[in-house]
């Protein structure tokens, strides 16, 4: 169990985050945003202790009511050469009640204090264009450019848009799509190099995502694919061969089609080695701009290799 440490200011009890506010976040998260998550995904999320560390981030409470949130997800990072800890910025929300106070900018520097002391070199994440003005100007955030989004269209029914619309189905759908993937499922390659700076395909870091939901498919003799679902299936990353990029691809989307998703998407740093190869054939769309906040001037980057697998969502 995580010892919670409280701090008082005027109105409001600000709490470290631990599993005794699962319940917490999920009213918040509800009350917000206006979808439940269910408990074991929230354990799932932050159970990160795997990586050096865990529950890193803050609540802030009037009385017993959650009013505000943020904290962030510790990862395992290769950068200039060395393993070090790295913490991505996730969930972001504040209660109606409570905007315009800057409870987000004050629970943020709490969480990147906390952080620093724990080990973490570096945050990192990809604002929306409503969090962006306080990435970017109150926390001095770093911009490495927008992600590219290469988007694969497949001729099919459009069913996961259909069954994704209705609660009941939705659930049933996607079970439904994550066990016929799972009797394809492979083991995504350890021990390939990391592009420059980016988070190493553990098995460990697989394993964590896959309890989210994503899964390693083996696509025969053209390699392995690590793929999310949502309306789409997402690729988080690949394993092939330059000269089967063309063929994996075509493969994944025949898979889709026969699973009811009409885009295959996968997203990329931009420069990144897969930028360069899909940029070949394919024509991209700019996405979410990547950022960052170096803990201490060693970790100022020129670039960061991740994917659309790295978001907290897939």
């Amino acid at each position: 169990m995580v010892s919670l440490e409280t701090k008082e200011s005027t109105s409001l009890t600000f709490k470290r985050i631990g599993p005794d506010h699962f319940e917490d976040f999920q009213w918040l998260f509800q009350e917000c945003f206006g979808v439940r998550i269910g408990i074991d995904k929230i354990r799932n999320k932050y159970d990160t202790e795997e990586f050096g560390m865990s529950y890193i981030g803050y609540f802030a409470f009037d009385g017993d009511k959650p009013a505000a949130h943020y904290a962030v997800l510790p990862v395992p990072m290769t950068i200039k050469g060395k393993d070090v800890i790295a913490v991505q910025s996730a969930d972001t929300m504040t209660h109606s009640d409570y905007r315009g106070r800057g409870l987000f900018i004050k629970l943020a520097k709490m969480t990147y204090e906390l952080a620093a002391k724990e080990g973490a070199k570096l945050v990192f994440g990809w604002p929306n264009k409503n969090s962006y003005p306080g990435f970017k100007n109150k926390l001095n955030w770093l911009e490495l450019g927008l992600m590219k989004k290469y988007i694969f269209p497949v001729a099919t029914l459009p069913l996961s848009e259909v069954f994704w619309k209705v609660k009941l189905l939705k659930s049933f759908y996607y079970q439904s799509i994550l066990g016929a993937a799972k009797k394809r499922q492979g083991t995504f390659p350890s021990d390939i190099k990391v592009d420059v700076n980016g988070i190493p395909r553990s098995q460990s870091y697989l394993k964590y995502k896959a309890n989210l939901g994503s899964v390693c498919l083996d696509i025969g003799r053209y390699g392995k694919a690590w793929v999310g679902f949502d309306t789409r299936m997402k690729v988080g990353d690949l394993s092939c061969e330059k000269k089967d990029l063309l063929q994996t691809i075509k493969h994944l989307k025949r898979l889709a089609g026969r699973w009811g998703f009409r885009q295959v998407v996968f997203i990329v740093s931009p420069g990144s080695a897969w930028d360069k190869q899909l940029s070949e054939y394919f024509k991209a769309v700019d996405d979410l701009p990547l950022m960052y906040y170096p803990f201490d001037k060693d970790y100022v980057l020129e670039s960061l290799n991740l994917t659309g697998g790295d978001y907290d969502t897939f």
